[in-house]
């Protein structure tokens, strides 16, 4: 804390208790507070404890201090059950706690983590209790914990995807491996997909013309046949 800071905070206890009473008015400059608000010395209507109040075009900002403002003030139901569930969850996990969500969630890579108890003799795997479900999929079919090392490849691309027929257990480079090989089966199949749509595009445009060119010729022989009558 600064020298200044400490001046103005001297000097606004100094005011608050010795020289303010109910009523009083003073500036922001001289309270040592920013801005150019104007403040009234205040009483609050609960306990009684005097502090200046910014005053606003409608009186004053708050008649009761920061520790009464809540009191007797009703709370949104919304607020009401988070405060109930964090009370009720403190000190319990798994679903004795109040905001258990199933033991299951998306991560934002896409993988589902699914959480592992202590005494699961799949622990080891977990980071913070959560393991991948696609890890834990293939432990369970091989009974025993995956290495660090090993990582489980979706055969059709989809991370939620955790059928034991889409998994495939390899090492880090063949997966980078197998992710590059379907990069570019991808991009060759997007090339020939796309060449394939120019080709249809350009057959309905072509017959687009063509009918447009018949209508005027036709036109153009009515007119020279009214012409010639």
């Amino acid at each position: 804390m600064t020298i200044m800071s400490e001046l103005r905070r001297a000097f606004r206890e100094s005011t608050s208790e010795v020289e303010a009473q109910e009523g009083d008015i003073a500036t922001s400059k001289t309270l040592g507070h920013k801005g150019h608000g104007r403040y009234q010395y205040h009483h609050c209507e609960i306990c009684g404890k005097g502090r200046w109040v910014l005053k606003t075009h409608g009186g004053l900002r708050s008649l009761r201090c920061t520790h009464c403002g809540h009191i007797g003030r009703k709370m949104p139901e919304a607020v009401r059950i988070k405060i109930s569930q964090t009370i009720l969850s403190k000190g319990r996990s798994g679903k004795q706690n109040g905001r258990w969500n199933g033991g299951r969630y998306i991560a934002k890579d896409g993988y589902v983590m699914v959480r592992v108890l202590t005494d699961d003799f799949f622990r080891p795997m977990a980071k913070r209790g959560y393991v991948g479900e696609h890890r834990l999929v293939v432990a369970k079919h091989l009974g025993r914990c995956l290495h660090t090392w090993e990582v489980v490849h979706h055969k059709n691309g989809v991370r939620a995807d955790n059928r034991i027929e889409n998994l495939v257990l390899t090492t880090a480079s063949d997966h980078r491996l197998e992710h590059t090989r379907g990069y570019k089966d991808g991009y060759k199949k997007g090339l020939i997909d796309g060449r394939d749509r120019q080709i249809l595009e350009l057959k309905s445009s072509v017959e687009a013309q063509t009918k447009q060119i018949k209508l005027l010729q036709w036109q153009i022989k009515q007119r020279t046949n009214a012409d010639v009558e």
